[in-house]
């Protein structure tokens, strides 16, 4: 590259577990490093430190395989791995599989038995899906006629992870020549670096102020996909430093 440096990279990947080594990882060493715990054909399973050492928090980069068996094991590898993490974790990228009956438009209908074991995984181990921001679909088969839309690519994150990063963004991005679209995950470095948390508090008082039920009715009324709990988690997090503008 003429006029500058590239930065500095160094990657991981899963050639031990597939020979045409499915997953790739790189990663700037300025800002982060990466160690890679355990993977398999389907997944790379990652501690992920800030380049001061300092423990992020554990990713498990997926690429699911087409069979719905395969996928089995998979979920059944995620939820062993989800029985020893108390960290915050975020488990990203091609599952290859549906999660709800609108996450697929053309084709065959959305059958239960396509997602209810990954819905069981996701029970089981207490991960819920992050929002995203931009198309609901994330991968076309791209053809002129028959043309199949369908979200298959996301991010699972459990319950340390959304305390952790409350202000994390997913956005969906143009999938240009691929049928698939990439998922950006915005995070405040900020946040990653330990420190005394500070507690929330509700003051009662807080219900006095005139703007207080409009601040609640104005942040409880955007829409937050998912499950119910998942909803209600993720705008009790978005209501806090609204509240806390009227705290002081």
């Amino acid at each position: 590259m003429q006029g500058g440096r590239s930065p500095p990279q160094k990657s991981s990947d899963n050639y031990d577990k597939h020979e045409n080594g499915r997953l790739w990882i790189g990663w700037d060493p300025r800002i982060w490093e990466i160690k890679n715990v355990m993977s398999s054909e389907q997944y790379l399973h990652s501690e992920v430190y800030l380049a001061n050492g300092t423990f992020s928090h554990y990713m498990t980069a997926i690429y699911a395989l087409n069979q719905l068996s395969h996928r089995k094991n998979l979920w059944n590898d995620i939820q062993s791995l989800g029985d020893r993490i108390n960290m915050p974790w975020i488990i990203i990228g091609d599952y290859n599989n549906v999660l709800k009956v609108n996450d697929r438009m053309g084709g065959n209908e959305v059958q239960e038995y396509e997602y209810r074991d990954l819905e069981n995984m996701m029970e089981a181990i207490g991960v819920y899906e992050h929002e995203t921001q931009g198309p609901h679909f994330t991968w076309s088969n791209k053809h002129s006629q028959n043309l199949i839309h369908s979200r298959i690519d996301r991010a699972l994150c459990n319950s340390l992870w959304f305390t952790k990063f409350q202000d994390s963004r997913i956005d969906v991005l143009n999938p240009h020549i691929s049928d698939h679209s990439p998922l950006k995950v915005w995070m405040d470095r900020h946040n990653m670096i330990s420190r005394q948390k500070r507690r929330f508090k509700f003051l009662n008082c807080v219900t006095e102020k005139p703007e207080f039920m409009e601040i609640l009715r104005s942040n409880w009324q955007q829409e937050i996909e998912g499950r119910p709990m998942y909803k209600l988690w993720r705008k009790l997090f978005r209501l806090q430093p609204e509240l806390q503008k009227l705290n002081r």
